[in-house]
């Protein structure tokens, strides 16, 4: 039987760096050592988007007014999308039929969207973390993508690879269908191919096309979806025992899992002959809160109390994240980089958890526990303890 999994990244237990102290020794753990961000060039806000469902799928009365509470109350301000057919004339409108909703686009054409779009992203991202390691691209000895919006092969880290002329040697790596706790399952893995040799470094670059899965059943959990989801990329350098020239973000520490029980049907993602069919159930954030403390408790030993530290949360949704707030009673200030992350853009799947640790960055923690989870028939919040690397005082 297939269950939900609270999966606790400690490996990810992130310790921030004492950057710019010479004074400091260098980590001896393997540490994320750069971190590249990516968003489409189309922005649109969350009041526009909850416009454009109402006006092209014809909603009113009592439908209208949930969806726009909804929107309201989802802590979303803007998203970005692939496409802008959501704010562009009828005319204009490069993936829905003219007759939409009459007629929706196939799973042939919102794929193929896809595989114009994901490269390009996960380029950008991928070659804004090399640039911001510094190092040398010859340096890279395994790629790694994960994705689960989108089916290629060969996949993205293929086409990073050639735009950013890594060596015809670099292992690749695809991690396909995680969902929203992808990269956590990635960090795990590039975790491992670096303690393997001390010379390994590890590109990880997550990547999701969200949009192109819009639906037009009027299902609360399809309209959640639809309410929620963005696009992205965002891309990680990984290795071990960092070399003078290398800055280092976060340490990643260690990494936890927790399986929930009797939820396989709360979150599932689903191939069908109009595009991927995401269901969330709105007993997935009750789910989760009753899984949290045992599993901070595991997670977090005797380091520190969940009071102590900041936690970087998926931002799946606000009921999410405020729930997992009430049970652990966290204060706003240990949640604020999941918050930011899910006002300015939205869920994006697998990249999220990533931006999340990118928006921790620029604050002072003293330590880090991200937590994120997983759909696919499997709820698994993936925790992962962080400490970023801040100069003291």
């Amino acid at each position: 039987m297939q269950v939900p999994e609270l999966n606790g990244a400690t490996e990810g237990l992130i310790q921030p760096h004492q950057n710019g102290d010479a004074t400091k020794p260098k980590s001896k753990n393997v540490a994320i050592l750069a971190l590249g961000k990516a968003n489409p060039s189309y922005m649109t806000s969350q009041p526009d988007y909850i416009d454009f469902i109402i006006r092209s799928l014809n909603i009113d009365g009592e439908a209208r007014k949930s969806l726009e509470r909804l929107g309201k109350s989802s802590g979303i301000e803007n998203r970005y999308f692939c496409l802008n057919d959501a704010c562009a004339e009828k005319s204009d409108w490069k993936l829905l039929p003219q007759d939409f909703p009459q007629t929706v686009p196939s799973m042939t054409d919102r794929n193929k969207v896809y595989c114009e779009q994901a490269p390009k992203l996960a380029i950008e991202s991928s070659r804004k973390a090399v640039e911001e390691w510094g190092g040398n691209v010859d340096d890279i000895t395994h790629i790694i993508s994960v994705s689960c919006t989108g089916v290629m092969a060969p996949g993205s880290e293929f086409y990073v690879m050639e735009a950013l002329g890594l060596k015809r040697s670099v292992q690749r790596l695809g991690i396909n269908n995680m969902g929203c706790f992808g990269a956590f399952r990635g960090i795990a893995a590039a975790k491992a191919l670096a303690k393997e040799n001390p010379k390994n470094r590890v590109l990880l670059v997550c990547v999701e096309i969200c949009s192109i899965h819009f639906q037009v059943e009027m299902s609360l959990e399809t309209v959640i979806g639809n309410a929620l989801f963005g696009d992205g990329s965002a891309a990680v350098v990984i290795g071990a025992q960092p070399k003078e020239n290398e800055h280092v973000l976060w340490d990643i520490e260690d990494t936890h899992s927790y399986i929930l029980e009797h939820t396989p049907k709360e979150m599932t993602w689903e191939a069908s002959d109009h595009g991927f069919l995401m269901k969330l159930s709105a007993k997935i954030p009750q789910s989760i809160r009753s899984g949290a403390p045992e599993f901070a408790k595991n997670i977090l030993g005797d380091r520190c109390t969940p009071s102590e530290c900041s936690w970087a949360i998926h931002p799946g949704g606000a009921a999410i994240v405020k729930g997992l707030e009430d049970v652990l009673k966290l204060q706003k200030w240990q949640t604020q980089c999941s918050w930011n992350v899910l006002r300015d853009f939205g869920n994006m799947s697998s990249v999220t958890f990533l931006f999340v640790l990118g928006s921790a960055a620029i604050l002072t923690c003293k330590s880090i526990v991200g937590v994120g989870y997983r759909g696919e028939r499997l709820i698994e919040p993936s925790s992962s303890w962080f400490p970023p690397k801040f100069p003291s005082g």
